[in-house]
């Protein structure tokens, strides 16, 4: 048998485009470590990390780490093979997730903190698969239909009975250097699972807990026991928010019927005016409903506070208010006072104008014709009340900001154009 010297432990790595403070980080993990240079032999070396995917795409090292250049050039990875090139998303996503297979490796706090983006930055990505060859499980990617993966393993032959043609490449962003000697322990640990004579035990034995100083294996452990404690209140987090969001959807559901005032005509507007009226405290009866009504055309609602009534018209257009409705209202007054023998207290006309419009966006209803409504106003005691104005004095009713009284008060009171007076 011919004599061997293996004068470097392994894993031999060769370090391509890191600092010497990122060195000293990765030296006491490693059975030798170098910057790359130009005489070196790949056969010689174990593990290749770069920062340069025209190194990797170049190398036969069958265990690497890349970083992704942090996405501050405009081109692309030109130069590197289609299984090394990765993009930059000018569009960044608003939704990424964490695999289940992240979750089931136990990295999801370490991606949490080294490799999602802030939001609305830009990142680096590369798409799946890269290569038939590779088997791809993603760690971190967009939630679109086709996935710019920001982090990732690609590995081939590894099962068991091909061991000795095992490759796998970790795929990261630039900001998982922050944490590098975890993503590299984590990398040695899943390698060592079928290659232990390139990664044995031994190599990191400055950082294992077997050669640890009491310091260091409390600092260890208190570590773990927060990011243990973090992944729990995460996952409770996650809990309540999706309750939460739960809720949300609900109260959508009812904020939509509730936003009819805002939509609605005919009969769908007259009634959901009822309500909003009825929980602000009046009376309200649906004059078409009346037994002495049978047959006529009245005013849509007669509403009442104790003694006090008014005759009320609603009406719903895509366009603006009709000023010839102020008539119709004072009409509905005159046969009030045929058939009670007396004049109600005042006349509404509840109007929802331009209601296919964003109701920010709407003008002002008979803002054109203000003698109109300053006629109305005198003869009638009448009030022109915008369906937008109604929904904001309900919704500060429902919300405890105004008492129901005081509401009812102000619509009473009211003459001419209503608008809600600011809160206090």
């Amino acid at each position: 048998m011919n004599e061997f010297f293996e004068q470097v432990p392994h894993p031999r790595v060769m370090a391509h485009g890191f600092s010497d403070a990122e060195m000293a980080v990765l030296r006491p993990l490693c059975g030798g470590l170098e910057q790359f240079h130009a005489d070196w032999h790949p056969e010689e070396h174990d593990v290749l990390l770069t920062t340069n995917a025209r190194t990797l795409s170049h190398s036969p090292v069958r265990f690497r780490i890349m970083f992704m250049p942090p996405p501050v050039e405009n081109s692309d990875e030109y130069g590197a093979s289609s299984a090394s090139r990765s993009w930059i998303q000018d569009k960044p996503a608003r939704n990424l997730e964490i695999t289940s297979f992240a979750e089931e490796q136990r990295l999801a706090a370490l991606i949490r903190n080294s490799c999602v983006p802030e939001a609305g930055a830009r990142y680096r990505g590369i798409h799946l698969p890269v290569s038939p060859g590779h088997t791809a499980y993603p760690l971190l990617r967009e939630r679109l239909a086709r996935p710019y993966v920001l982090a990732a393993i690609l590995e081939n032959n590894n099962d068991p009975k091909t061991a000795d043609f095992y490759q796998s490449t970790l795929w990261l962003p630039a900001s998982a250097r922050s944490h590098l000697a975890d993503w590299f322990r984590y990398a040695v640990s899943r390698w060592r699972a079928l290659r232990p004579d390139l990664f044995p035990e031994t190599a990191e034995w400055r950082s294992s807990d077997a050669w640890a100083s009491p310091d260091e294996r409390r600092a260890r452990t208190a570590l773990i026991d927060f990011d243990e404690r973090e992944d729990e209140r995460r996952a409770e987090a996650a809990i309540q928010r999706a309750a939460l969001a739960e809720q949300v959807d609900s109260a959508r559901v009812d904020g939509d019927n509730d936003r009819k005032i805002l939509e609605a005509t005919g009969e769908d507007l007259v009634a959901i005016v009822h309500r909003m009226l009825q929980d602000l405290g009046f009376d309200v009866i649906d004059a078409d409903q009346m037994p002495q009504h049978k047959g006529k055309k009245r005013e849509d609602l007669r509403v009442s506070d104790s003694a006090w009534t008014a005759v009320v018209e609603v009406k719903g257009y895509t366009g603006a208010a009709k000023s010839n409705d102020l008539m119709q209202v004072q009409r509905a007054m005159t046969m009030y006072a045929a058939t009670e023998k007396k004049l109600p207290d005042a006349a509404w006309y509840v109007v929802n104008t331009y209601r296919e419009m964003d109701p920010s966006q709407r003008p002002e209803p008979l803002a054109e014709r203000p003698e109109d409504v300053a006629d109305f106003a005198d003869s009638s005691d009448g009030t022109v009340l915008d369906t937008r104005e109604l929904f904001k004095l309900w919704r500060s009713v429902r919300a405890g900001e105004l008492h129901a009284d005081e509401a009812r008060t102000v619509l009473r009171e009211n003459r001419g154009y209503f608008k809600n007076a600011p809160l206090s």
